[in-house]
């Protein structure tokens, strides 16, 4: 039985910005989150440990991630391996660091 489901990332156009494409994996931001995603190039639900290594080292090469937070969570699509690379939150601010020592 074939299937009418279309994989959003298998069929992925170049909608935003690209920041890495290669044949293991692409990087590009996530048109429905508006942060950097990093793709499985195949479609599969999960990738070998080597390639998220791969995937990894080449956002270290690529982004600050002192400014992300890495977000495996898949919440719409489970089929095709991919992560989030989502913005770290400001640190709240205690009152007591707000308040100017006397």
């Amino acid at each position: 039985m074939v299937s009418d489901y279309e994989c959003p990332l298998c069929k992925a156009e170049y909608l935003s910005r690209r920041y890495h494409d290669c044949s293991l994996f692409w990087i590009a931001d996530c048109v429905t989150c508006k942060v950097p995603m990093v793709v499985l190039e195949e479609h599969k639900a999960d990738a070998p440990q080597w390639i998220v290594d791969e995937m990894l080292q080449v956002c270290k090469g690529t982004f600050d991630m002192d400014k992300y937070d890495i977000d495996f969570t898949n919440k719409t699509i489970h089929d095709h391996y991919h992560f989030h690379l989502r913005p770290k939150k400001e640190e709240e601010t205690t009152a007591d660091e707000e308040q100017p020592e006397e």
